[in-house]
């Protein structure tokens, strides 16, 4: 049996909208490691795993993003050895706005690596929760803003944007 990582979302709030499909694959797992934020989180789910690492110290005061995102990924990637089943826990949607799971995947996806998302609740459904939006019947623009300043892009003003 070969490595396998599963890149997993708590929500928004506390491990209380985490899906049971997460809890179960947290119980699971041989190594998780945390990129919530929340301390108490983290130690929360120390309740649910065999054993939690928060990644977390690795954002650092005036250190760029992307050496923070190749330390978080070779920190992970050293772990995918052998059998073990590692899992990173991301805050909200482990895909949403996360470079680290993206060049995670992306290494994966390079040695042939099982890997697993599972989704979590989002910044954009407690968005479209708060504002009762319904984006099938208006549709959506999302913007990164250092994006949209840096290539001028013109949002449409009639499509709610975020």
């Amino acid at each position: 049996m070969a490595p396998k990582l599963i890149l997993m979302g708590t929500g928004i709030r506390d491990l209380s909208q985490m899906t049971v499909e997460t809890v179960k694959a947290l119980q699971a797992c041989d190594l998780v490691f945390s990129l919530h934020g929340d301390p108490a989180v983290t130690r929360s789910l120390r309740d649910l795993a065999r054993k939690v690492i928060d990644l977390t110290p690795l954002y650092r005061d005036r250190q760029l993003d992307l050496a923070v995102y190749r330390a978080i990924v070779d920190r992970v990637t050293r772990q995918l050895t052998g059998r073990r089943t590692v899992a990173v826990i991301f805050h909200g949607h482990p895909l949403l706005y996360s470079n680290p799971a993206q060049m995670l995947i992306k290494y994966c996806a390079e040695r042939k690596i099982e890997n697993e998302i599972l989704s979590g609740v989002s910044s954009l459904d407690a968005i479209f929760t708060a504002l009762k939006l319904d984006v099938g019947s208006t549709g959506l623009q999302a913007f990164d803003v250092n994006r949209l300043l840096l290539y001028r892009l013109k949002p449409s003003l009639h499509t709610p944007c975020l």
